[in-house]
């Protein structure tokens, strides 16, 4: 990872209520139940992976297998937030700012990590994580699916512990693991688990989120998007609504999109 950078894109909309829903000090996020993101494969991706290693073990048959999978859903499914390695590339600003005119925040990875370790609320616990492109279980974890998944049958109505031991290993697994057709997008993930969840309205579905809250001081630059137009006009607007919080500007850059070559039917 090149200057232990990670980034935020979004659309100015996005911006203004991460902005404005925030504090001198701290910025505000929604993270997007996983149910609910934009590819809704992503949620099952792991799923149908695992139970592609596992069809072929005698001891395991699919009916065991989609009981553990329900199983697992007596626990909370988390809210994703994605951040990408990724500086001013433009398959991002395609996907996740609008055809390139809203904003990249970048993030120190480092600062971000301290922020989780230290969060304070007591209903949410939270995590970051870096996504795995993979189209095959490592036999490590294939063998304690295995070993959970037998035992549910050993321990009959007593299999709450066993499923509570192994449960949030497939959820994580379930929020990092993605199709290698996405390696180019270098994702991170924070991901919560929360009792505090709300409701949004977002390309006309309603969607439930939870609030991430990171201080002001992991953020250490915004990158305007390459097809802002009027970006000059734009720039100071930007400086406007953070002034308008009162967030001190001198402390991270902002600056145009490097890149001078767009187009919007990529």
């Amino acid at each position: 990872m090149e200057n232990n950078s990670l980034y935020h894109y979004t659309t100015l909309e996005g911006f203004h209520c991460i902005v404005n829903n925030g504090t001198p000090d701290k910025l505000r996020f929604h993270a997007t139940h996983i149910r609910y993101l934009n590819d809704m494969s992503e949620y099952v991706y792991y799923q149908n992976l695992l139970w592609k290693s596992l069809k072929n073990k005698k001891e395991i048959t699919e009916d065991m297998f989609q009981k553990f999978v329900s199983s697992c859903d007596l626990f909370s499914d988390p809210f994703v937030l994605s951040l990408s390695e990724n500086d001013d590339f433009l398959p991002m600003w395609h996907m996740y700012s609008k055809d390139a005119t809203g904003v990249v925040l970048e993030f120190d990875k480092e600062k971000i990590e301290q922020a989780l370790a230290a969060y304070d609320n007591n209903n949410t616990s939270i995590r970051l994580g870096e996504c795995r492109y993979k189209q095959t279980v490592e036999k490590t974890v294939l063998d304690s699916y295995v070993k959970a998944i037998t035992k549910m049958e050993e321990y009959g109505k007593n299999i709450f512990h066993i499923i509570r031991m192994y449960s949030l290993n497939i959820k994580d697994n379930m929020v990092l693991h993605k199709s290698p057709d996405y390696k180019y997008e270098k994702e991170w993930r924070i991901y919560a688990r929360s009792n505090e969840i709300y409701t949004k309205v977002s390309n006309g579905q309603i969607k439930p989120y939870v609030e991430i809250i990171l201080p002001i001081s992991c953020l250490k630059s915004i990158k305007i998007g390459p097809c802002m137009p009027n970006k000059e006009q734009e720039l100071q607007a930007i400086k406007f609504v953070l002034g308008r919080k009162s967030i001190n500007i001198e402390e991270f850059d902002i600056t145009n999109s490097k890149i001078t070559s767009y187009r919007n039917n990529m």
